[in-house]
This record gives C-alpha cells, structure tokens and sequence, in this order.
C-alpha cells in the first residue's frame, strides 16, 4: 500500500506503508484522478523471498 503525502493540499510525495512483495518488474504508479502527477517506483530484491521484489520508495518526478 502506498500512501499520498500532501502538504497544502498539494501532492509532495508517496508514503510506502506495505510495499507487498513479487514484481519482477517496476510497477507503473499513478495517482486517480491526477494524470498530470508522474512518479516512479523502486523495486528491490534480496534473499528474503518473503519481502523479494518489494517496493521500497515511490518518488515524485512530476507535480501538478
């Protein structure tokens, strides 16, 4: 689960709360409702198969 982090009522930033676990692959990430806003995952992996492949940060590359 990825949390949005706003201050003043704008989109600042993404809060990871679980960051679930098999993507093999870098997840698309996109906010309902605000196209304009752009972020980009990272997925890490490890010898821990239970958390392999987790997001670990959610960054903003684009505010609206």
């Amino acid at each position: 689960m990825i949390e949005v982090v706003k201050s003043e009522g704008a989109i600042t930033g993404f809060k990871v709360v679980d960051g679930g676990a098999g993507y093999s692959s870098v997840p698309t990430i996109s906010v309902a409702g605000h196209p304009e806003i752009k972020a980009v995952a990272t997925v890490i992996y490890g010898k821990d198969l239970s958390k392999n492949g987790s997001i670990s940060k959610v960054e903003l590359v684009k505010k609206a």
